[in-house]
């Protein structure tokens, strides 16, 4: 309720991407403006190679990546984009996301582009190339952005060479074991920089797998970002700076009137507000106390608590250290 400032990537995100599972444009959350702002200090930061977040599950993640992928696209110009994932399918999806967008897009936003408008593989910001006629001497030069967009199939050589003004790994955190996500990190990375010099930026949003299954990898790519224990040029020993949003931050039916996170005791015009949206199962607590409930409730299930806190978490402890498989 108070007069807030919005950076261009939230901006751009809540009045340009339209969602694809609703195709509608976003509702303001804290969260969003939250997340964009850290990601807007890693692009500022010269040596930096990108950042990696640890989330809930359902936190809107991808979307937001995309979001600003899709405007650096339309306002850089000979520039390539990468996406990949835990599968093929997730890589193929999270494009799917931004092709919907761009498809969406008002006229006077959107550029030339080459192929259709429901690519499958790569988008192609750039005019479609002329047929070169018998008389014709000389092709016409390019013209258009020049930029594109493309996907590719989880494997340790996808993204190993070539320069990409931004890269998706999606879901890091649960990468198969064939591929481990701190081996596949130093590949990628190469794509990011030039040198000692930084010319593009990596994103690694993810929820984590049980040690076992990926969850040990990315715990190394977790503690070697630690931005508090940088060196004295501020790079981390991966590059990346990290940051975690809490699963009670964000989380649907705990959200008020004006896109902000009830997480703790709700005040009166917060919990007549959650009353009369009837999406909140109790609207006299804040979202951590029904976490925390929720949690209660699997005490006697290890398992499903596990997971629970895995897809839920409070905090990065908690999410490396349940289900742990070094524990006597």
């Amino acid at each position: 309720g108070e007069p807030t400032y919005i950076n261009n990537y939230c901006y751009f995100f809540l009045s340009h991407f339209i969602l694809e599972d609703s195709g509608e444009y976003p509702e303001y959350r804290d969260t969003s403006l939250y997340y964009y702002r850290f990601v807007e200090i890693c692009d500022k930061q010269r040596l930096c190679t990108g950042h990696t977040l640890l989330k809930a599950r359902r936190l809107g993640a991808t979307s937001m990546v995309m979001a600003r992928m899709l405007l650096k696209a339309l306002l850089t110009r000979n520039k390539s984009f990468g996406i990949t994932s835990k599968t093929g399918v997730d890589a193929e999806t999270a494009f799917g996301f931004l092709v919907n967008a761009f498809q969406a897009l008002k006229p006077y936003l959107k550029p030339q582009m080459e192929g259709n408008e429901s690519p499958k593989k790569i988008l192609s910001l750039k005019k479609q190339a002329n047929r070169v006629k018998k008389d014709q001497k000389t092709a016409g030069s390019k013209e258009g952005l020049n930029n594109k967009v493309l996907w590719r199939s989880t494997a340790l050589n996808t993204f190993d060479g070539g320069a990409y003004e931004d890269i998706l790994v999606d879901e890091s955190g649960k990468y198969p074991t064939d591929v481990p996500i701190d081996k596949y990190l130093a590949v990628v990375t190469k794509c990011v920089k030039k040198g000692a010099k930084v010319t593009g930026k990596l994103c690694l949003p993810t929820t984590v797998n049980p040690p076992n299954s990926g969850g040990a990898n990315y715990r190394t790519v977790w503690d070697n970002s630690d931005q508090s224990k940088a060196d004295y040029l501020g790079q981390t020993k991966t590059g990346l700076n990290r940051i975690i949003i809490p699963a009670y931050l964000g989380f649907a039916g705990y959200i008020d009137h004006y896109g902000n996170s009830v997480w703790e005791t709700p005040t009166q015009e917060q919990t007549a507000y959650l009353e009369s949206t009837g999406e909140c199962p109790d609207p006299k607590i804040g979202a951590k106390a029904y976490l925390e409930h929720v949690r209660k409730q699997l005490e006697s299930d290890v398992e499903g608590l596990q997971e629970e806190i895995r897809m839920n978490p409070f905090t990065a402890i908690e999410v490396f250290e349940s289900s742990n498989n070094r524990c006597l």
